[in-house]
């Protein structure tokens, strides 16, 4: 199942975490949730409006759905849901790296590459191969960077939420 037993923020928006075990509604419905807001925040435009609609019936089926088709299992991953260089240090003890400020859930692993395709976050190809020497792309292979960019929008968003000057830039991604 794709969720968390408890309510989990990225930044300061709350997340719906609640279980489902289908990836496609499961992130649908995190999307939605904020792409609502981001309108909320900065407002109404029609042809945004339209295209998310269009992302949201056509792409987001045609990307995620193979994930759990043809007799796939997509194995949920417990992610940190907001990691980049700003959310992560070393412990001024032992020296060790620690990561922080999570917006955790069980997720499609995928899911956290989303954040490292942003320009303004460093952790980004040589970050990513390394990842994904250790977990390959799920299957269908051949729509892993489609994924990627489906699952940057999440991040997109919540940033245009925090940041409302932003989103003339975010809205054109």
């Amino acid at each position: 199942m794709f969720g968390f037993p408890i309510t989990t923020y990225h930044g300061p928006n709350e997340q719906n975490v609640e279980w489902n075990g289908d990836w496609c509604f499961y992130f649908t419905r995190l999307l939605t949730q904020f792409f609502d807001r981001e309108v909320a925040a900065n407002g109404l435009w029609p042809t945004y409006q339209r295209t998310f609609e269009q992302l949201i019936s056509d792409c987001v089926p045609q990307i995620l759905k193979p994930l759990q088709s043809a007799g796939r299992l997509l194995k949920p991953s417990l992610i940190h849901g907001d990691l980049w260089e700003g959310n992560t240090g070393i412990h001024h003890v032992s020296g060790e790296p620690i990561i922080f400020d999570a917006a955790a859930m069980f997720a499609h692993n995928e899911f956290e590459l989303g954040m490292w395709r942003r320009e303004i976050v460093r952790f980004g190809n040589t970050y990513t191969e390394h990842y994904l020497s250790y977990y390959p792309p799920s299957e269908p292979v051949e729509q892993w960077d489609d994924r990627n960019r489906l699952y940057s929008i999440k991040y997109n968003l919540a940033h245009s939420i925090a940041l409302p000057e932003t989103k003339g830039v975010i809205r054109t991604l």
